[in-house]
């Protein structure tokens, strides 16, 4: 009950902070995923990863927002997409 509660209120503060956007945008990662040998070795290794590479996407979920996710080449890694958080929460 009371995690519902919070998590309305967390939802009408990022209305609030993003109403004076149109659109924002953010890596939909934090970082490049890792290969399998990195993600493999153990499970917390693979733990660890999964929790990083969800942070983003966790987020929009949580505020119940809209994205959209682009491809976003980058010149020295591979490519790296990009989520466009749209509207309102």
């Amino acid at each position: 009950m009371q995690l519902g509660l919070d998590r309305r209120a967390v939802i009408g503060e990022a209305a609030e902070l993003l109403s004076q956007y149109d659109a924002v945008l953010l890596p939909t990662t934090p970082s490049v995923a890792p290969t399998i040998e990195e993600v493999s070795a153990s499970g917390d290794e693979y733990a660890r990863w999964n929790l990083r590479m969800l942070r983003n996407p966790g987020l929009i979920n949580m505020i119940d927002g809209c994205a959209v996710r682009r491809p976003a080449p980058s010149p020295r890694h591979s490519p790296h997409p990009l989520l466009l958080l749209t509207g309102n929460p």
